[in-house]
């Protein structure tokens, strides 16, 4: 029996199939609605499946389970959990609003290379998040 990664945190509301006539075959090409995805929220589970494995097996289960590629013009952050900081977020047009609190209070790293994964993943609690967010958004 095989085992797949579980679809932990599938946001549909978040994104739409591109409907490009050129890309239809594709099913995995996405077109984000909004700057934040959510990939995983921080519970025993998630914590207990993804803290030992490797960024590149990391997006690729992002992939299988989410059923999306990380876009070329997005990155993968690590934050705190911005309910412990009292922010309501998924409100229209509060993305910027929510990064800009997140940088200035030090709560964010980028992602790019698997020491760095391999650095954050082990102080993976429930108080952090992994998500993908638009590059602009870092600029």
């Amino acid at each position: 029996m095989t085992r797949s990664s579980p679809n932990l945190h599938n946001r549909p509301d978040l994104y739409s199939e591109n409907d490009d006539k050129k890309t239809q075959s594709n099913h995995l090409v996405i077109s984000f609605k909004v700057h934040f995805h959510w990939i995983y929220p921080s519970t025993p589970l998630v914590i207990k499946l993804y803290r030992n494995i490797s960024l590149r097996k990391f997006k690729k289960n992002v992939a299988k389970s989410c059923a999306i590629k990380i876009p070329k013009d997005c990155v993968i952050i690590w934050h705190k959990n911005l309910n412990c900081d009292g922010i309501s977020v998924g409100e229209e047009n509060n993305d910027k609003v929510v990064l800009k609190h997140l940088i200035k209070s030090g709560k964010v790293s980028e992602i790019k290379t698997d020491a760095m994964w391999k650095y954050l993943r082990s102080f993976w609690t429930d108080d952090v998040e992994v998500s993908i967010v638009k590059k602009e958004l870092l600029e």
